[in-house]
């Protein structure tokens, strides 16, 4: 990551490991619309910490998306390296695999990740405690 320091870069990969693993683990309890629905605030939690943590910083970056990597944890020994550009396919496809059941829940999750008027919605619905402790986790 040429235009990030360690930290900054650390916590990229952190970002990125957390979401992929969150992902992973509601896609074993969500297989239709009343599971989705039980696992709606989880959902919007990480879209939410997927905005923050690794979109706003590709925003705001030099990072070219093709050729720089992110290391993502897949368990304690275990680690695998994406383009961060593959990383973020498998989020938006894992995303999208999982709100496919209701189109309102697809068009809340795009909205967080767009930065559009859910995304602002959500930053305000979760009040300054938790956002702030997100803030100091994930940038």
């Amino acid at each position: 990551m040429s235009s990030l320091n360690i930290h900054q870069g650390a916590k990229f990969n952190h970002t990125f490991s957390k979401v992929i693993k969150i992902l992973k683990e509601l896609d074993k309890r969500v297989y239709n619309d009343v599971t989705l629905v039980g696992e709606l605030q989880e959902l919007l939690m990480v879209a939410y910490i997927f905005r923050i943590g690794a979109l706003d910083i590709i925003d705001h970056s030099n990072i070219n998306i093709k050729n720089n990597k992110v290391i993502v944890s897949k368990n304690i020994f275990s680690f695998k390296s994406y383009s961060v550009e593959n990383a973020m396919k498998e989020v938006y496809f894992m995303i999208n695999k999982l709100s496919h059941h209701s189109t309102e829940v697809s068009e809340a999750l795009h909205s967080i990740l767009i930065k559009s008027d859910g995304f602002f919605e959500y930053d305000r619905m979760i009040g300054q405690d938790l956002k702030s402790d997100l803030y100091k986790q994930y940038t």
